[in-house]
C-alpha cells in the first residue's frame, strides 16, 4: 500500500486519478506504473486499453495500492459507458490487441486522447471521463466547447503524439 492516498472522484479519468495518486507519494506516473504492472502471483498487469477496458489484475494492483475499490476504479474507465450506453466493449480483451478492431468496426468508438475544459481544470483539478467522449463537444458545467490541443503547445491532450 501506498502511503498517501487521494480520493477517486466521481467522474474523474483514471489515468488523471494515478497521477495524483504519484504526486501525492512523491513520484511521477511511470514509477506508479512500474509498481502497477510487477508481477503478482506470476501474471504480470498490462495497461493496454487501460481507460477503455482495463486488466482485472490491474485494477486489483490499483485497489490494493492506492485504496480506491474496483467498482470506481472501472468507473474511471469508458468502461462506465459500456453496454450501449453509448459504447459496447463486447469481445474487447486488453491481452490481445488485435480483439480493439472488432469494438472499432462498431463504426464510432472515441479516439485515444482527451478534450478537456481549461475552466474545469482550472476550478476543480481533475481530467473528467466523459471529455474523452466524442460526442461531448461542450463543458456541461461551463457551457464552453472543449479544446482538442493546448493552447500553450498545440499539442493534443492525453496522447503521445
Amino acid at each position: 500500500m501506498l502511503p498517501s492516498r487521494v480520493k477517486l472522484l466521481d467522474g474523474e479519468a483514471l489515468d488523471g486519478f494515478l497521477e495524483r495518486l504519484a504526486l501525492a507519494n512523491g513520484g511521477d506516473g511511470p514509477q506508479l506504473f512500474t509498481l502497477l504492472t510487477a508481477r503478482h502471483a506470476n501474471y504480470p498487469s498490462t495497461t493496454a486499453f487501460m481507460m477503455t477496458k482495463p486488466d482485472p489484475h490491474l485494477v486489483s494492483s490499483i485497489e490494493r495500492l492506492g485504496g480506491a475499490e474496483a467498482h470506481a476504479i472501472e468507473n474511471a474507465t469508458l468502461l462506465r459507458y459500456d453496454g450501449g450506453r453509448p459504447l459496447s466493449l463486447d469481445g474487447l480483451d486488453c491481452r490481445q490487441r488485435h480483439s480493439f478492431r472488432k469494438v472499432a468496426a462498431q463504426g464510432w468508438f472515441p479516439p485515444f486522447g482527451s478534450q478537456a475544459c481549461p475552466l474545469c481544470l482550472d476550478e476543480f483539478g481533475i481530467w473528467r471521463l466523459q471529455w474523452r467522449l466524442p460526442i461531448m463537444a461542450t463543458c456541461v458545467d461551463h457551457g464552453r466547447y472543449l479544446a482538442t490541443r493546448c493552447g500553450g503547445c498545440g499539442r493534443r491532450f492525453r496522447t503521445r503524439e
